[in-house]
């Protein structure tokens, strides 16, 4: 007899790419538990639809006695977690013994193909921080490891306090700092090399007296 190929079918392809749409668009199933035992679809959709559009009913067959539960699909993941916020644990149905149990449900997809603790990992969530004011540090470079700060692209930010006014800086290729000036004027001291950025004016561009002129009354 023919041995059977095993092949990767073209519905196994197909179903992957189900589930990374439903991952990227989030969990849009809700589970809901404690149902009277004579519940119906169109019970389920008559109230679910106060929260958004229903794609999907699910009742579970053959429930033990008290155990009824059902799936409800949402067009969005925000109607779904409407539902669930406004009826988990506050809708009753008729016939049941208590508000019934609303909560997203753990595996995601119609045929729960897409475990809900996967969302967050696979599929890509916009994070919002709020931009935060970070002061310049001094920090050392690896060793060989040269930055280059040309000052007409990227000036650095000034530190906090206020500078002294500066002297007369030496010739550029004579030191690695660079003078810069805030908007509104302050001189502050850049090191391309350490990438240090400070207030304070370091030696190398402070001016020296020239040798050799002494000014004596004698």
């Amino acid at each position: 007899g023919g041995r059977l190929q095993r092949q990767v079918p073209a519905a196994h392809v197909a179903y992957q790419g189900e589930v990374q749409q439903i991952l990227s668009e989030g969990p849009k199933k809700v589970f809901v538990g404690s149902l009277p035992d004579n519940i119906t679809e169109m019970h389920l959709r008559a109230e679910f639809s106060k929260y958004g559009h229903v794609i999907d009913v699910y009742i579970k067959p053959n429930c033990e006695p008290g155990r009824q539960w059902a799936f409800v699909t949402f067009a969005t993941p925000a109607q779904a977690q409407s539902a669930k916020d406004a009826t988990d644990r506050v809708l009753t149905f008729p016939g049941s013994a208590g508000p019934c149990e609303v909560m997203l449900a753990k595996n995601q997809g119609k045929f729960g193909q897409a475990p809900i603790q996967s969302f967050g990992h696979t599929a890509p969530q916009a994070i919002h921080v709020a931009p935060q004011h970070i002061m310049p540090v001094a920090v050392q470079p690896p060793v060989g490891h040269v930055v280059h700060m040309p000052a007409t692209l990227a000036q650095p930010p000034p530190p906090a306090a206020v500078p002294p006014p500066p002297e007369t800086p030496p010739p550029a290729h004579l030191t690695p700092w660079r003078m810069y000036k805030t908007v509104a004027g302050l001189p502050y001291y850049h090191n391309s090399v350490t990438g240090v950025t400070q207030w304070d004016c370091p030696p190398e561009l402070q001016a020296t007296p020239a040798a050799g002129i002494r000014y004596s009354p004698y």
